[in-house]
């Protein structure tokens, strides 16, 4: 039986692994269509990036958890970046992710949204994009609530740093 010290170092070595794969995926995806394509053409290669931002991130330590964020969601953008077969397998995806939003806020229905704008000539990027707010794509949902839990967790880090400094403020119209 492994003692706690060698199940420590073992995953940490585990997720040192991971990060490592995740940055050589990040790294054959970027600006490549054919490497977007030919991930995307793995069985299951989406939702193990989407399992990776959405569950992997709660349960990994602290000191990884903003790596692993990172290099998930840059992967996730590069897959569906230039490959609509990509973009369309995160759009069929039924998955709902919880992702818990500051205070009492929710996410709109989609019902009474404008839909977003998409820059796309052909009629499939028009679709895709009418489709992203209508609540049939709760993956792309949950990607938005995400970037709103930590849109807030920054700002109140931001107000808790601005109350912390030792250094006055100055208005910006400042004059010395």
């Amino acid at each position: 039986m492994p003692t706690p010290a060698a199940r420590e170092r073992s995953s940490h070595h585990a997720v040192g692994v991971l990060l490592a794969v995740l940055r050589v995926l990040l790294n054959l995806t970027h600006d490549n269509e054919l490497g977007s394509h030919r991930l995307g053409e793995q069985e299951g290669a989406v939702k193990t990036v989407l399992d990776i931002i959405f569950l992997l991130c709660d349960v990994l330590p602290d000191e990884h958890r903003f790596d692993t964020n990172v290099l998930g969601l840059g992967l996730l953008i590069n897959m569906i970046e230039h490959n609509s077969s990509n973009r369309q397998q995160l759009d069929r995806l039924p998955v709902d992710y919880h992702v818990p939003l500051h205070g009492n806020e929710t996410l709109p229905t989609g019902e009474g949204c404008p839909p977003p704008e998409v820059k796309g000539d052909d009629e499939t990027s028009q679709e895709e994009g009418r489709g992203l707010l209508k609540g049939r794509n709760t993956c792309v949902r949950s990607l938005i609530a995400l970037f709103l839990k930590h849109y807030h967790n920054a700002e109140g880090a931001t107000i808790e740093l601005d109350h912390l400094s030792p250094y006055p403020t100055f208005p910006m119209d400042y004059k010395i």
